[in-house]
């Protein structure tokens, strides 16, 4: 009876701890959604009937115009990587992976300049990249490597007897990849695609410095020129079932994709290329890297050194990097640490209750980081008047809307890391008299170091480079080096907004690095 009652405690409390949790991050953006059903102010009414249907066509054009072009520069590139053997493969295969440490505004200003007066303005023909073609062009080679990654790990895991027996049927290079490879990739194409999307709907920066009316704009413009809260929230409600369509849309389209390869089979193996060919196959993926990366980052420590040789960089330059040091650590403290709860409650608890309380908590990453704003700003304004306190401007709302948003970063590999170990651990730390607490604390976390890191890396680079969120919740005079380069950039001040920018990449290379040989183990 007794150790009955102790099981029983054990279960609620876990229960308890998972709700609590769960609740604490998936209120926000439900707290959006149930702002439908208030009624609408006039400056809805007035954005309804004239300026809905333009936030609705450029977002989408800039949605299926970035997918196409990752698709088009990420899954050739993968494809050669991985199935071919040419001149400069091994560095390119790296170099291709580097344009995910460069966040998109800072992609977007640096083409601008570069073609008006940086390294590309000597060109007879220089476009203009001030408009929806310039923004989907510098987007896609900022998020090509999502669609890059993802596809040449399907690449890698295929089995190379079918290509063999396409091979055989007399089917030439060009048809087994169309016909044979590609199809085996779809679940793989349609996921990295889904995280595009994500990307694109969740910019700010780009959209803002083109000129161009989206979605995420619009939310801004609301919020902050037309002081309409209501409007904003409204807004972000119709950017968050844009979301959910896209999941929904996402589980239809792989509902019955599954390819599995026996462990007795022999993985793809690559095929050398000689003259023409291998020529060819160095510039189709170099051209991606050159863009995305090499390019922008070059006339960025242009700038960077040139305002570095005028006097330029004051002493505020450290202010701003000890703030994004600050709560960039902090907050991924924060978040491993509630992750790794999460985890491994998911890990002790199998029902599909817990399953779905998972997901829920989890729910912040799908969603755009101004959704994820107005969401935490409009919840902390409600608590705040009925405790009679202020907590909107403050740290603690900007780490509470970090937690949220980026939960599923740190999850993620923490899930997995716990997965591989067995549960026979576990069944040993409970036969010696430990209970849950201390196996995780002294079993769990020494197996987990490696998993840990990587969390904390990946989540500090998620929150050295988002800016939305940044730009609504940060405490008055308070930036980090995002939003500083930002206000430099939009101010024509580009050798202070590079100083800030390279640090940026610089930070986001180490955790690209990580990211890159993890998806090369697995």
């Amino acid at each position: 009876m007794l150790a009955s009652c102790s099981r029983a405690l054990r279960y609620i409390s876990k229960g308890l701890l998972l709700a609590i949790i769960a609740a604490l991050l998936a209120v926000p953006p439900l707290y959006v959604v149930g702002q439908w059903l208030t009624p609408a102010d006039s400056y809805w009414a007035h954005l309804y009937a004239y300026l809905l249907p333009a936030y609705l066509k450029n977002t989408l054009g800039l949605a299926v115009g970035v997918l196409v072009g990752t698709l088009l520069l990420g899954i050739p590139s993968a494809w050669l990587v991985t199935a071919c053997e040419f001149p400069g493969r091994r560095l390119l295969s790296w170099l291709l992976v580097l344009p995910l440490a460069i966040p998109a505004y800072i992609n977007a200003y640096v083409y601008k300049y570069t073609f008006e007066r940086g390294l590309l303005q000597a060109l007879p023909l220089r476009p203009d990249v001030m408009h929806l073609g310039g923004a989907i062009a510098v987007m896609s080679l900022v998020l090509y490597p999502y669609v890059y990654l993802v596809t040449r790990a399907s690449f890698q895991r295929q089995a190379a007897g079918a290509l063999e027996a396409a091979k055989l049927l007399g089917a030439s290079p060009m048809r087994r990849f169309f016909a044979v490879a590609l199809p085996m990739a779809r679940p793989a194409i349609v996921g990295s695609g889904m995280l595009v999307l994500m990307e694109c709907l969740n910019e700010y920066g780009t959209v803002k410095y083109y000129g161009i009316p989206t979605f995420t704009a619009g939310i801004f413009r609301a919020w902050f020129a037309m002081n309409s809260v209501h409007t904003a929230m409204k807004l972000a409600g119709l950017l968050l079932a844009v979301v959910f369509a896209l999941s929904i849309a996402e589980r239809w389209l792989t509902r019955n994709l599954r390819y599995t390869v026996g462990k007795s089979e022999r993985l793809l193996t690559r095929q050398p290329l000689h003259g023409w060919q291998a020529s060819v196959a160095t510039f189709c993926c170099l051209i991606p890297a050159l863009g995305g990366f090499v390019f922008p980052f070059a006339q960025l420590l242009a700038w960077a050194y040139s305002g570095w040789v005028q006097g330029l960089l004051t002493s505020d330059f450290s202010k701003y990097l000890l703030q994004t040091l600050q709560v960039g650590f902090a907050g991924a403290a924060i978040i491993v640490l509630i992750a790794l709860l999460l985890a491994y409650i998911r890990r002790i608890g199998k029902g599909k209750l817990t399953q779905l309380t998972v997901q829920l908590a989890n729910l912040g990453y799908a969603m755009p980081g101004a959704v994820v704003a107005i969401g935490v700003l409009a919840l902390l304004l409600a608590v705040g008047k009925w405790l009679q306190i202020s907590l909107v401007g403050t740290l603690l709302a900007l780490t509470y809307a970090y937690l949220v948003r980026f939960m599923a970063v740190a999850f993620n590999p923490l899930e997995a890391g716990l997965q591989k170990i067995s549960p026979s651990m576990d069944s040993a730390a409970a036969i010696l008299g430990k209970n849950r607490l201390q196996t995780l604390l002294w079993v769990h976390m020494p197996l987990l170091r490696g998993a840990i890191l990587a969390a904390m890396m990946l989540v500090v680079v998620d929150i050295l480079k988002e800016l939305p969120l940044t730009l609504i919740l940060r405490p008055f005079n308070f930036d980090t080096l995002a939003t500083k380069a930002y206000e430099y950039a939009d101010d024509e001040k580009l050798q202070q907004s590079a100083a800030m920018s390279c640090l940026i990449v610089l930070a986001g290379i180490l955790p690209v690095f990580l990211l890159d040989k993890l998806n090369k183990s697995d």
